[in-house]
């Protein structure tokens, strides 16, 4: 049943803009009632809309020229997604509020929390079951407990750093819950308990979403909340989006070109905002949109216009996942695992690429001022069922325990944390 439980979170992960996409004209709604966080503010029935930006030029790798039709984009409004663990407390990694967050559990139902070079932030227990997903949002930590028993239980809460304890929110038993992801001081996700076992299960992107639900961060009192499914196809047509700003971006393959997309949260409206072609395609897949790149697959497209370069070209896939690289950036620099699981840094003015690492490595964070990085371990293959019985092949996250810091330049590096028998 674990291996089942593992296969939804990594099909959350593929489809994680679903459960968002449903949910942004809610927001209109919590705006009037003091929740903060929309970026676009309303009175009456009319949206405010923000002044609009020339479109830059942007020289894709072919030669041509593409405008790059993005506008202003407040990066710092967008959904924070709840971290899948599974058993593996090694697995949690989060860089947020300027700090490298990380977590570690004896196995027993006892977690700690560390912070930057291995700072203790908070301890907790579980009474039973184990620690599935773990996030710091708004300046707490948030968890989901999970036990394997039929049915399924789950229950969500936060830490109470105080008294060590996770204190349960909802209970979200027999809900099924996936596609996680924290807005505007509520939980969204979907419920898939009406599902039957093969669409709960499956990994095909045609097959029928759960409910979307919210649940209050603030007011546990409030219960859950239903939110109206949107139809198959505008669905569809934000799988693999995420949302930035009042707008969520996707992006669409054909042939030798990517478009880049948007959609307006409050009345659906769609543009593309830019197009590209290339030479040859990209097993990576990546998109982003940060105040200075967009990242695309293996290419850096400057925001302000100018050329276009495929700068992730010697990245890795980590297989084990869904052929993400293991990228991180900052007002800097972008650091990333290359195929020989080197780290190798990009200079964002220059574009200079070098590797600063010989530790052989698996996943990379940076902050401003310092960079992360899990030592490799072996990927396991494993397959699950057969594929008559529509579920496909994957890779199990590596248990890597092993953690380095090190400073901007891969210099300085401190070991700080010795893989041994602790999760």
């Amino acid at each position: 049943m674990k291996n089942l439980y593992l296969l939804v979170c990594v099909c959350s992960i593929i489809f994680c803009a679903c459960s968002m996409g449903n949910n942004m004209r809610e927001q209109l709604s919590d705006n009037s009632n003091g929740s903060t966080g929309a970026a676009m503010s309303v009175s009456g029935s009319a949206v405010q809309k923000k002044e609009t930006e020339p479109a830059k030029i942007v020289i894709d790798e072919t030669g041509k020229q593409q405008e790059l039709k993005l506008g202003n984009i407040n990066t710092a409004n967008r959904a924070t997604p709840f971290y899948y663990i599974g058993t593996l407390a090694t697995d949690y990694a989060q860089v947020a509020d300027g700090h490298y967050y990380f977590l570690r559990s004896d196995g027993n139902g006892n977690y700690t929390i560390y912070q930057d070079k291995g700072e203790i932030v908070g301890e907790f227990s579980v009474e039973s079951g184990y620690v599935s997903h773990f996030t710091r949002y708004e300046n707490r930590f948030y968890v989901l407990m999970a036990e394997e028993e039929e049915p399924w239980v789950y229950k969500f809460g936060y830490i109470d750093m105080e008294s060590n304890k996770a204190v349960v929110l909802y209970d979200l038993t027999d809900k099924y819950p996936t596609m996680f992801y924290f807005f505007n001081q509520y939980l969204y996700f979907d419920d898939c308990s009406k599902l039957s076992i093969l669409d709960r299960f499956s990994v095909d992107e045609n097959n029928k979403n759960g409910q979307l639900m919210k649940i209050s961060l603030k007011d546990n009192k409030k219960g859950l909340s239903a939110i109206p499914i949107k139809s198959k196809i505008e669905q569809k047509k934000i799988q693999n989006s995420f949302y930035l700003d009042s707008k969520f971006y996707y992006t669409k393959h054909e042939d030798n070109k990517v478009c880049v997309y948007s959609i307006d949260a409050h009345n659906y409206d769609e543009e593309k905002v830019f197009e590209y072609q290339y030479k040859e395609s990209s097993d990576n897949i990546r998109f982003d949109i940060t105040d200075d790149i967009i990242y695309c697959d293996d290419f850096v497209i400057p925001r302000n216009g100018g050329k276009m370069i495929r700068a992730l070209k010697k990245a890795g896939t980590l297989k084990f996942t869904t052929d993400l690289v293991s990228c991180s950036y900052n007002s800097r620099y972008i650091y990333y695992i290359d195929k020989k699981y080197h780290l190798r840094r990009i200079d964002k003015k220059t574009m200079e690429d070098i590797k600063i690492s010989n530790i052989k490595s698996m996943e990379v964070s940076c902050t401003e001022d310092s960079v992360y990085v899990k030592g490799y371990v072996k990927e396991i293959l494993l397959e699950y069922l057969d594929e008559t019985e529509g579920c496909a092949k994957y890779y199990e996250n590596p248990i890597s325990n092993d953690l380095y810091c090190m400073d901007l330049d891969g210099k300085n590096i401190k070991k700080i944390w010795n893989g041994d028998t602790r999760n």
